[in-house]
């Protein structure tokens, strides 16, 4: 009677003696808690920004009154107009 009592049972050895708690730690051992994962999103809009900042630096720089004046003279230069 007591083997076929221990024989409807699904457990093994190793599922009788399991960590109890193993549910609430498998959070700890997902993909997104890695180190990895936290160090590549660490500034998740800075690539974004960083673009957008460099976009914006060169409409500056080119757009500048003063850099506007020298393409100017420039372009007078490669046409032999010199004012």
């Amino acid at each position: 009677m007591e083997a076929s009592r221990h024989g409807t049972h699904s457990y093994s050895m190793s599922q009788l003696y399991r960590d109890p708690w193993a549910k609430r730690e498998a959070w700890r051992k997902h993909p997104v808690f890695s180190h990895r994962f936290m160090f590549r999103n660490l500034f998740p809009g800075f690539g974004l920004g960083l673009g957008a900042f460099l976009v914006y630096w060169a409409a500056d720089t080119l757009t500048h009154p003063s850099n506007i004046e020298k393409l100017k003279e420039d372009a007078r230069k490669q046409t032999g107009r010199d004012h």
